[in-house]
Parts: structure tokens; C-alpha cells; sequence
């Protein structure tokens, strides 16, 4: 198994690699040749070398859709513009939906907190408060698209952050996963302040592909390094 993950974190990096060359000099071409090809290589990974059949019945479903869609919002977004981000967004919202029924799945469609995860929640809400007083007056007509994806992007960092409390979930899989939705959330955000505040530089694009990239790959790794089946809460 541990082969298994480090032939896919080789080949994801090197895949990673060229992509942000591309990003990093506007190689389009590049960019567009092996932003995708992240996806596709992650979604092999799960069918063919993962355990994913120790998973919830509808796991490889919501893994297939949510890439899928990822997929497709990588290809859009190598243009930006207007149309591209919106539907970008609402790729997005679909996958990263996808995303917060698997956490929910682990969750036992349930969720709490301990001290440690309410303290680190806590720490993220002057950040995501500061991020939409600086960000909503520049939305404009992105506002409601917006504000409905980030609820989405609230619940998976919720979501994860309460699996610490499951005592069927392994804390090395709580970490993994809550790391891999902390980049998510930093992506998108380091994305809007990008493009809707004009902060664009060679650095955050950078910074974006790298974030966008590590969280998906944690993401399905966090799932599948420690699968197990019939989750239940502390204390049931």
C-alpha cells in the first residue's frame, strides 16, 4: 500500500511540476495539458489502486462526480474570464458538495466538536470574516454565486474539523483530510483575491496551483490511506 502512495505522490508532483512551470511562464499549453491530467491520475489512483471498497457504498459515485467536475473546471479556468469562473464556480460547488456528503458519510451524518477543533475553528472565522468585508464589494454580480459556494467551502472545513471527535476515524485520516480542505478554502480564496482584487501576481498563481493541487490529492489519500466502514460518534 505504502508503495502504492508514493508511486502516486511521485507521478502527482512531477504532473504538479509542469503545471506550475506552465502557470509560472504562461505556458497555456502546458496548463492546459496537465492541470487536468491531476484529476485523472487521482481518479485511477482510487479505482484501481485504492481500498475504496472498504468505504460507504456511494463513495466511489461521489469521488467519480466530484472529479469529474473538477475536471472540467480545471480545463475552463485555464481562460479566465467572466463566463469560465462562472461556470468554474459552479463546477466546483458541485465537486466540493460531493466532498461534504463523503465527510458527512464519516461523520455519521452527524457532527461536533472538542476543545481543540472549536479552538481551531475559531482562529478561521476573523480570517473568513476579514476575506468577505474585503472581497464582497468587488463581486459584483458574483455575489450570490459566491456567497451559496462558500457555505459549501464553511461545511467541508466544518465537517472535517468535527472528525476529530469520531472514534472510528483514525487521527492520522482527520488530520489528512482537514489539512486537504484548509488548502481548498485557502485556494479559493487566494483565487478571488486574485481576480476579483486584482492581486495577481506570479507568486499567487503559483501559490494557487499549489494549494489547489496538495488539497485535492490529500483529500483522496485522507480517504483512502485508512478506510473503514460503520462510523459512529464518541459516546454512542
Amino acid at each position: 500500500m505504502r508503495s502504492k502512495i508514493a508511486k502516486l505522490i511521485g507521478i502527482y508532483s512531477i504532473i504538479v511540476i509542469i503545471h506550475l512551470i506552465g502557470v509560472y511562464y504562461s505556458f497555456n499549453w502546458l496548463v492546459y495539458l496537465f492541470k487536468p491530467l491531476m484529476c485523472v491520475v487521482l481518479l485511477v489512483y482510487f479505482f484501481f489502486y485504492s481500498n475504496y471498497k472498504k468505504l460507504y457504498a456511494s463513495a466511489p459515485i461521489l469521488i467519480a462526480i466530484a472529479l469529474f467536475f473538477s475536471f472540467i473546471a480545471d480545463i475552463v479556468l485555464v481562460q479566465e474570464n467572466d463566463v469560465t469562473i462562472a461556470v468554474g464556480i459552479c463546477c466546483f460547488f458541485i465537486a466540493y458538495s460531493c466532498y461534504c456528503m463523503l465527510l458527512l458519510q464519516l461523520n455519521n451524518y452527524r457532527f461536533s466538536f472538542n476543545k481543540s477543533s472549536i479552538g481551531f475553528f475559531l482562529f478561521l472565522i476573523p480570517l473568513v470574516l476579514y476575506s468577505i468585508y474585503n472581497i464582497w464589494p468587488a463581486l459584483n454580480f458574483f455575489k450570490a454565486p459566491i456567497a451559496v459556494y462558500s457555505v459549501v467551502l464553511v461545511a467541508l472545513l466544518v465537517l472535517s474539523i468535527s472528525l476529530f471527535t469520531i472514534v472510528n476515524v483514525r487521527p492520522s485520516q482527520a488530520f489528512l483530510l482537514t489539512i486537504a480542505t484548509v488548502l481548498i478554502a485557502v485556494c479559493n480564496l487566494s483565487f478571488a483575491l486574485h481576480k476579483f482584487l486584482l492581486l495577481s501576481t506570479a507568486f499567487s498563481q503559483f501559490f494557487v496551483g499549489i494549494t489547489y493541487s496538495f488539497g485535492q490529492l490529500l483529500f483522496i489519500l485522507g480517504l483512502c490511506i485508512h478506510p473503514i466502514s460503520n462510523y459512529r460518534k464518541v459516546g454512542q
